[in-house]
């Protein structure tokens, strides 16, 4: 493959790429900036007209094998050769796709190729891809079909996060047309993925069926969709304002008080259960979802266990709390059973392990032997710390506001069958009380729920 004298890509190219690249909202400083390159004509255009703007040693073309095509292998060694072609530095990294990933095939290799080039770059590095103005309209049309919101109409954003570097689309002001024509000039010999041909896959039947037949109609769609990204945009950051606002009064994003809710009229509480789903990493929830845990907020019996689930994420509510978190791993068996030692730490819901403390804890000689922990199973009945009395392990639970969705989570300490500890929350008279004379040990509980 030829070196291109950097007069091969147009000057006016090469000028609207400087402008996009020096609009980015970027740190201080030059940044590494690692090209996307699948092999196809648009990625090939960017690395060769990224060669053209930055010193060779601010530049890598960075490839992820799909693994879904016989000819993947031959597609990466055509992106190593272009690549070294232009002297610039290549890596390739190999991922696989589950054929029956819940999400689809598309969203399931898009997923895997961006965490495959977060894990290829160094801290600040740059990751560009070749999404241009076409693939704009196309994703805003799909995400008006697929009924997104505000900020999913904010379409394909120029800049992103992708840790620990960030994400840029420098060609979105670009036509399909713009790029072909610089290929065209440069002579290239490009990748064409089959894939991209069949009609089964969304975008391939709306770039097949539905854009030429647009572009005849509404020759300025595209610029029509760039704009309405960036009124969605400036949009979204209003609607961050508000649900900041209305947040003020959250200390504990997981667990939110219903009252706050109560206050807001439906359109703002949306706008703020997505802000504290999306600032807590979850999975976005449906309008659907919504509607059913603003029902809930709403329910008489406000002090009942009330649970709303969309896929990866469960909002549940207790006394008039909404909790957000993660959807809960299967439990283990209520049977199952360890033993906990200052050498040996139990893992279920989180670790639990065994600290030296100066305080009330647990006595050596009990330790060294050995706590058994067990889940519980129900009939349990403990002794609190300087209490007189036992009471009934679910007493216990709700005079102290323990989630009825962790109660059976929770590892519970055993000394010859009797029970001595929940977790790192509590440990029973008779461990306090016993005197040895040696060392005493705590409980730590770490990496688990919220269980209040």
């Amino acid at each position: 493959m030829a070196t291109f004298p950097p007069s091969a890509v147009s000057d006016e190219f090469l000028e609207r790429l400087r402008a996009a690249l020096d609009r980015l909202p970027l740190p201080g400083g030059a940044p590494r900036f690692a090209v996307a390159l699948s092999g196809g004509v648009d990625s090939m255009v960017l690395l060769a007209a990224m060669r053209c703007v930055v010193p060779e040693s601010r530049l890598i073309a960075l490839h992820v094998d799909h693994s879904l095509h016989a000819s993947s292998a031959q597609w990466a060694e055509h992106c190593r050769r272009f690549a070294a072609a232009q002297g610039v530095a290549f890596a390739c990294r190999r991922v696989d796709i589950p054929g029956d990933a819940a999400q689809g095939v598309e969203a399931a290799a898009r997923e895997a190729r961006y965490a495959a080039l977060a894990k290829m770059i160094a801290p600040g590095d740059v990751v560009l891809t070749a999404h241009h103005g076409d693939d704009q309209l196309e994703t805003m049309l799909l995400r008006m079909l697929r009924g997104a919101g505000v900020r999913g109409m904010m379409g394909i954003r120029e800049l992103a996060v992708l840790a620990p570097g960030f994400l840029a689309r420098p060609l979105l002001d670009f036509t399909r047309a713009e790029i072909a024509a610089q290929a065209d000039r440069l002579g290239l010999k490009w990748i064409d993925d089959p894939s991209n041909q069949e009609l089964r896959f969304d975008r391939s039947f709306l770039r097949a069926r539905v854009m030429p037949a647009l572009r005849e109609r509404w020759p300025a769609a595209q610029r029509s969709s760039a704009r309405l990204a960036r009124q969605m945009a400036e949009a979204e950051q209003l609607l961050e304002g508000m649900a900041e606002r209305d947040a003020v009064a959250i200390t504990d994003l997981q667990r939110v008080p219903c009252t706050v809710l109560r206050d807001l009229d439906v359109a703002r509480q949306n706008n703020l259960l997505r802000f504290l789903i999306r600032r807590l990493d979850l999975p976005t929830a449906g309008a659907v979802h919504l509607d059913q845990l603003r029902a809930a907020i709403f329910a008489e019996r406000r002090d009942a266990a009330i649970h709303v689930a969309w896929p990866g994420a469960d909002a549940r509510i207790y006394r008039d709390h909404v909790y957000l978190m993660p959807s809960l791993p299967r439990a283990s068996p209520a049977r199952s059973s360890a033993r906990l030692t200052p050498q040996h730490e139990w893992r279920g819901d989180g670790c639990l392990k065994v600290v030296p403390t100066r305080e009330a804890g647990f006595p050596d000689e009990w330790v060294q032997a050995g706590i058994d922990i067990r889940l519980r199973a129900g009939g349990e009945r403990f002794r609190p710390s300087h209490h007189a009395h036992r009471k009934t392990l679910k007493h216990w639970f709700q005079e102290n506001g323990v989630v009825p969705w962790m109660r059976d989570r929770i590892p519970l300490l055993y000394r010859h069958g009797t029970l001595v500890g929940i977790a790192d929350l509590s440990i029973s008279e008779e461990a306090r009380a016993e005197e040895t004379g040696g060392a005493r040990w705590r409980a730590v509980w770490t990496d688990h729920p919220p269980v209040r």
